[in-house]
């Protein structure tokens, strides 16, 4: 006898996972009626699940209505349109206003910047402009004191009312075997400074009234640094302007660092120059050259100062 195999019962497939609805739909513990006795049999009612499904309608129905239509979605895209149109005109007027503000400052700093630029070309020529006051005015100074004499070391022994005594006594002393007749001062003070103590005695300054004696007296002076006069060591100088003395105390140690690499003393006969060659021949002007080279003026007279000599 063959056995047949029974055909098997479908079966529900269970649910693996807990849903949104399965609340609703699934039996809830206790309401199937089990009252928790082994010996009475599950009883099922027809209308059992009714209610459930009408809660899910409910339930439905409340979200669809809450959704939103599509008036609503255009009402809130109007407005959101409407906000960004208003937020970018405000921030379009802003940078506006900025550019605006943006280029008015660049226009002021370029302007400025121009009136800095003006003014430091106007510093730099008032800058030699001031300099070349300064140079005039030292030589103008310096012209002023070019008939005095600077006697460095008389003691103090005796007033200013003897000082052009003293400073007589000196001056023949040096100009021995030949001394002048007189010798007139137009002024002979002590430094104008406070009486020193420790630094030794004010130089003597004078004034002579003849140029070739005061320039005979330094000629005579520069043989030698010091002199003997009166227990005491004296040296003559020529009267400079503080300006000038301060430029050859600044440049003392280049003439001491030439000596002592033993280089020859060069003279430079156009000091005011600063030039060791002759000076240049001036130029003719214009005029001066049409009236040499215009044939009606040929036959004048060579050495004439309207026909200047090539």
């Amino acid at each position: 006898m063959v056995r047949t195999k029974r055909p098997e019962q479908p079966q529900t497939p269970r649910i693996a996972s807990q849903g949104p609805l399965d609340g609703y739909l699934q039996q809830q513990p206790g309401v199937s009626g089990d009252s928790g006795s082994p010996k009475m049999a599950a009883a099922s009612t027809p209308g059992q699940g009714m209610p459930a499904l009408d809660r899910i309608e409910g339930t439905l129905r409340d979200l669809a209505a809450s959704m939103a239509t599509k008036a609503d979605l255009q009402v809130i895209t109007t407005t959101i349109q409407d906000t960004l149109r208003t937020e970018i005109a405000g921030i379009h007027t802003e940078l506006t206003a900025q550019a605006g503000r943006i280029t008015a400052t660049e226009e002021a700093t370029e302007a400025l910047t121009a009136r800095v630029a003006a003014t430091d070309n106007a510093v730099a020529r008032q800058g030699g402009m001031l300099l070349s006051i300064r140079r005039h005015l030292e030589d103008v100074d310096n012209r002023g004191r070019r008939p005095n004499i600077r006697v460095r070391g008389v003691p103090e022994t005796e007033g200013p009312e003897n000082a052009e005594g003293l400073l007589t006594e000196l001056f023949c002393s040096l100009l021995l075997p030949s001394p002048p007749p007189t010798i007139e001062f137009e002024r002979a003070h002590r430094a104008l400074r406070p009486r020193a103590t420790e630094e030794g005695p004010r130089d003597l300054i004078c004034c002579l009234h003849s140029f070739p004696v005061k320039n005979s007296i330094m000629a005579k002076a520069r043989e030698r640094q010091n002199w003997p006069f009166r227990g005491a060591q004296v040296s003559l100088y020529n009267d400079l302007s503080p300006i000038t003395l301060e430029a050859r105390r600044a440049l003392r140690p280049v003439p001491r660092f030439m000596r002592e690499l033993g280089l020859p003393s060069h003279s430079v006969p156009n000091w005011i120059l600063g030039t060791l060659g002759p000076q240049p021949r001036p130029q003719r002007g214009s005029r001066q050259r049409e009236v040499r080279t215009h044939p009606a003026h040929n036959s004048g007279r060579r050495g004439d100062p309207t026909f200047p000599e090539e």
